[in-house]
């Protein structure tokens, strides 16, 4: 578990690095078989400890805002995880809201 300042300053990193992001559906415990990603994105904005704001890449893209109010987090490396997946991901941020649903954003690794 991580918290919630270390999950938002992770996500001000992203956003200033213009870094790609992917919304994935899974969990951080579930890593090393998560399904298929939703689409790059890119984070611009950041509101701790409220809200991030992801823009998916491409033409006509429209901003998607989440609500991470009174989220958890929890962090995992994918060089902890398997090999496959540290070509693919850096790190994984899972939120998980009080309602229940879940939010795991992973960031591309560049290469």
């Amino acid at each position: 578990m991580i918290s919630s300042a270390e999950a938002f300053s992770i996500f001000r990193k992203w956003q200033q690095e213009s870094l790609s992001v992917e919304p994935l559906t899974g969990s951080v415990q579930d890593a090393p078989t998560l399904r298929p990603p939703r689409g790059l994105a890119r984070v611009v904005d950041v509101s701790e400890p409220k809200e991030i704001v992801l823009l998916p890449w491409g033409e006509g893209a429209r901003r998607t805002s989440v609500d991470l109010c009174g989220a958890s987090f929890e962090y995992a490396d994918s060089r902890e995880t398997s090999e496959p997946l540290s070509r693919v991901w850096v790190c994984f941020i899972e939120a998980r809201l009080p309602s229940g649903q879940k939010w795991l954003f992973g960031e591309r690794n560049r290469y």
